[in-house]
C-alpha cells in the first residue's frame, strides 16, 4: 500500500514545488553522484609538541653540607643547582 502512496504524494509534492518529475530526477541523480564523488577528509595532523630549550650551564661554585654536596652553575645569567654526594666531584657544565 505504501508503494501506491508515495507516487502519488511526490506527484502532489512536484506539483505543488512548481518542478517537474524529469528535472527532479536530475537533481537527485546529481546530488547521488555528487555524495559519491565526494571523499572523506582526513584529520589534520598532531602537531608535534615543542622541543624544550636546553642551555649550558657553567659552575660557579658547591657547598659541602654533611653526606650532600651542592654544586652551583650559572646559566646565562639564571642560577641552577645540583645535589652530589660529598666525595663525588661536581661537573664543569651541566645542560639545564
Amino acid at each position: 500500500m505504501s508503494k501506491l502512496i508515495l507516487p502519488g504524494l511526490l506527484t502532489v509534492a512536484l506539483a505543488l514545488s512548481g518542478c517537474s518529475r524529469a528535472a527532479w530526477q536530475r537533481g537527485l541523480a546529481g546530488a547521488a553522484q555528487g555524495a559519491a564523488a565526494a571523499q572523506p577528509v582526513p584529520p589534520p595532523e598532531p602537531t608535534p609538541a615543542p622541543k624544550p630549550i636546553t642551555v649550558t650551564c657553567y659552575g660557579k661554585g658547591e657547598v659541602t653540607s654533611g653526606n650532600n654536596k651542592i654544586c652551583y652553575y650559572d646559566c646565562l645569567g639564571s642560577g641552577a643547582a645540583v645535589t652530589i654526594p660529598a666525595v663525588a666531584l661536581c661537573p664543569l657544565t651541566i645542560q639545564h
